[in-house]
């Protein structure tokens, strides 16, 4: 849910600033959806999609820049953002994970409790009982 709006978010950002250059990643909302989700997978391609448009200005180069501090404003918040959020996720999903671990170790340990008590009252009823008969076989021989 949290990565829908941020890709969504960062898609139409990317698309508004990037769309009117010859870039066919962002040619198309949905491409640039798309296109957005792969670069959270680390496939931002940096030098194909903003170096050279950057240093390619003219209008028949037909890959430029209409807006260059946006764009790697928009692209520097996707670099910093991005990565905190997969961390946070991964450490949610692993605190979480955790947590049942933890659960489940505390009721095997009341199980292992439960069984050591039950041992324990077995083992010392039998010594009872053979004290006891120890005792009776005394006393009528």
């Amino acid at each position: 849910m949290v990565f829908s709006t941020r890709i969504r978010d960062f898609g139409f950002a990317f698309y508004i600033l990037l769309s009117r250059g010859d870039h066919l990643s962002f040619k198309t909302t949905p491409m640039s959806l798309v296109r957005t989700f792969s670069m959270m997978l680390d496939e931002i391609d940096f030098l194909g999609t903003y170096v050279k448009p950057y240093y390619l200005t003219t209008e028949d180069d037909r890959s430029f820049f209409l807006f260059p501090l946006p764009a790697f404003f928009i692209l520097g918040l996707f670099m910093v953002l991005m990565p905190i959020l997969i961390l946070n996720l991964l450490i949610a999903l692993a605190v979480g994970d955790i947590e049942s671990v933890r659960r489940n170790a505390q009721l095997k340990r009341l199980a292992m409790q439960v069984l050591l008590r039950t041992y324990r009252i077995y083992k010392l009823c039998n010594r009872v009982n053979v004290y006891k008969s120890a005792h009776m076989y005394k006393s009528t021989h």
